[in-house]
């Protein structure tokens, strides 16, 4: 076989192995730093945002991507009108996705909602401690980590927006959701209990959605240096989403369906 078609058949293969992937929360650091590494890996990406695309463009115009990521504003995980219209546009456009990032998180206002023991984690705003708690925001919280990544899953179900069989669903969740891991530093209640609960729901759906033959997995990021922790942490934005790419792409499948995976891909517990 000459050369000239072994590279064309090369770059078929290529072509055919892209995938279309929708991240939300395209503008935070961890959404933004997944749409990087899916498109410098060759695969189309949707990049969508609340109402605020600074972040996530100008780290596209770094690394010279904007022609693989399009994206979109107007996704407010927290509002139904606003999803429905958001995939309603998709639908009416005939997109189909391969994968599902559920990437977007609550941060209200100055508070961070990562809410972690200031001694324990510096850079963090508003420890959840009893006696103390903001139960307003406790909801706020829950209805944003918990309730709005199914409320995004079920907007792309009810339109068949996702490739069936073969699609994948990622929730962007944390170890803090772990209720085994929680021995040491307990308080936290906001954002473990959203975490416990998507964790929850996204194990539901792999048993749900199996078969279809669309394979769910639940990501733990690690600690990472972002807004939402006070620019503290134990990884970059960018460390963590190579190795959530990695188990998005390489480990997830329907075997491995319903595994709530560290960044490092070893499996946590529940």
């Amino acid at each position: 076989m000459g050369l000239l078609r072994r590279l064309v058949l090369l770059l078929a293969a290529l072509r055919a192995a892209a995938l279309t992937v929708l991240i939300t929360g395209g503008n935070g650091g961890i959404g933004t730093e997944l749409a990087v590494e899916f498109a410098k890996a060759g695969h189309s990406v949707i990049s969508a945002c609340r109402g605020r695309s600074a972040h996530v463009h100008e780290r596209l115009v770094e690394e010279q991507l904007e022609a693989r990521v399009r994206i979109i504003l107007g996704l407010d995980v927290l509002d139904d009108a606003k999803t429905d219209a958001f995939f309603d546009a998709l639908q009416a456009e005939g997109v189909v996705l391969d994968v599902l990032v559920n990437a977007a998180g609550a941060r209200l206002g100055r508070v961070a909602t990562w809410q972690l023991a200031v001694d324990t984690y510096p850079g963090t705003t508003e420890p959840m401690q009893l006696g103390g708690l903001d139960l307003k925001l406790l909801g706020k919280v829950f209805a944003a980590n918990a309730v709005g990544p199914v409320r995004v899953t079920e907007a792309v179900l009810k339109r068949r927006l996702l490739r069936s069989p073969g699609g994948k669903i990622a929730h962007v969740s944390s170890k803090l959701g772990s209720i085994a891991s929680n021995t040491a530093t307990g308080q936290n209640y906001a954002y473990r209990m959203s975490k416990s609960a998507l964790n929850a729901a996204g194990k539901s759906m792999a048993v749900d959605l199996r078969p279809q033959g669309i394979a769910v997995a639940l990501l733990h990021p690690g600690y990472v240096a972002t807004p939402m922790t006070g620019d503290r942490g134990d990884l970059t934005a960018a460390a963590s989403a190579a190795g959530l790419y990695r188990r998005i792409v390489d480990d997830l499948d329907l075997a491995k369906s319903g595994t709530f995976f560290d960044t490092d891909g070893s499996a946590l517990p529940w």
